[in-house]
């Protein structure tokens, strides 16, 4: 335990601490216990249009968290479409109430595809919420980074009706507009 614990205390150079992270797409689950131990996070929350990974073919999350929400994991693919868009949407609502609970220096709700169409404004964005002050130089660098998957819009050339109208409106929760504009 201790040794974790090191692990996750945030490290020290000459009385200044520095800045950490990590990506880990389930951090989202235990974003509560992480607010409570480190109140003082920084926490970036990425979001992919939940269409696009409600079609995906790695349920991985939906398996292994989808019953802490109250969602089975069905074993005929167009069901488990439903429950996966069912299942990002529950989890992304609660991430973004926790969020609210954190305020808006401790919660930055990111879409991947304007990081991806907007880079330069969008790492500005990120680097405005962590504190930093980057050059110029490095937002250019860093803003040729992020590259939109093959698989983004792939929903556009699946069947949808398959959804529920409930769950396709809710995306607006989310920042993803339905129907589409």
């Amino acid at each position: 335990w201790s040794r974790a614990w090191r692990l996750l205390s945030p490290p020290h150079s000459g009385g200044r601490i520095l800045r950490w992270g990590w990506k880990e797409p389930n951090s989202h689950i235990f974003l509560d216990q992480i607010r409570d131990v480190f109140p003082q996070v920084h926490y970036i929350h990425l979001l992919r249009h939940g269409l696009d990974m409600a079609w995906s073919s790695n349920h991985q999350q939906l398996m292994k968290w989808g019953p802490f929400f109250g969602i089975e994991t069905p074993p005929d693919e167009r069901d488990r479409a439903a429950a996966a868009l069912k299942y990002w949407l529950a989890a992304n609502r609660r991430a973004m109430a926790l969020g609210r609970e954190m305020g808006p220096g401790g919660f930055l709700l990111v879409r991947l595809e304007d990081l991806c169409r907007h880079p330069a404004a969008e790492v500005q964005r990120l680097a405005s919420f962590l504190g930093a002050e980057p050059s110029a130089e490095l937002v250019e660098r860093l803003a040729a980074i992020p590259q939109l998957p093959a698989s983004s819009g792939r929903h556009r050339e699946r069947d949808v009706s398959i959804f529920a109208a409930e769950d396709l409106r809710a995306m607006n929760d989310c920042g993803y507009p339905w129907p589409a504009p």
